[in-house]
């Protein structure tokens, strides 16, 4: 009796043996699984993110270089901006050292003092007829009319013209120097002074930083 009571304990104990065996064994094949699949997840969305940050890195680099190449372009329209400004300032300064003239001071000349000897008139002969009806002296006049010269332009209103301007270009006032030198070309363009009146004209313009403008001028010269 006793040994089949212990043959039936050895039984039932190997019953729980093998079935604590047999769940154990399926909850580690779920739990391998379940990593397994798990990994599988992980694996796919470790792929996706670094495949967008190698896009992201392609766009910046494409954007990179787009922007290097803008900057290099830049910088030639610098250097060749430059070089047309140091041209232009390299023609101005040649223009300027051989034409400009010697003027002392802005205050004008002293008036010219107009002789009766400068003006130049052709005598008239003139046959003075006898007593006769008093339209005979009237015809006379009239030739005696005819026969003088005209006034010349008194050269000190040109002078103080020119002067004014002048002043007013030694006074940095080059916008108005521009008006009157021009006004004085205007009313005199075959005076003495007229070459020197638009020297300063582009000397005017040089001064303003209007280069292109300056040149133009000094070649109306």
């Amino acid at each position: 009796m006793l040994c089949y009571y212990v043959k039936l304990r050895l039984f039932m104990l190997n019953r729980c043996v093998r079935a604590d065996a047999g769940e154990f064994m399926k909850r580690f094949l779920f739990a391998v699984f379940f990593l397994a699949f798990m990994a599988g997840c992980a694996d796919t969305a470790t792929v996706a993110r670094v495949d967008g940050q190698e896009r992201e890195l392609s766009a910046q680099r494409a954007a990179d270089q787009k922007l290097a190449l803008r900057v290099d372009e830049l910088s030639r329209e610098m250097v060749d901006l430059k070089e047309r400004l140091s041209l232009a300032e390299k023609e101005v300064a040649a223009m300027r050292a051989p034409q400009k003239p010697q003027i002392q001071s802005a205050e004008p000349p002293p008036p010219a003092k107009i002789q009766a000897s400068t003006v130049e008139s052709k005598p008239v002969e003139v046959d003075i007829p006898p007593p006769a009806p008093a339209k005979a002296p009237a015809a006379g006049g009239q030739q005696q009319a005819e026969a003088k010269p005209q006034t010349p332009v008194p050269q000190d209103e040109a002078s103080a013209s020119y002067a004014t301007a002048f002043a007013a270009f030694r006074n940095g006032k080059y916008a108005k120097a521009i008006l009157d030198f021009e006004d004085f070309l205007i009313k005199y363009p075959d005076h003495d002074y007229a070459d020197d009146a638009q020297y300063w004209i582009g000397e005017s313009y040089f001064s303003q930083g209007e280069y292109e403008q300056a040149i133009a001028e000094f070649n109306r010269l």
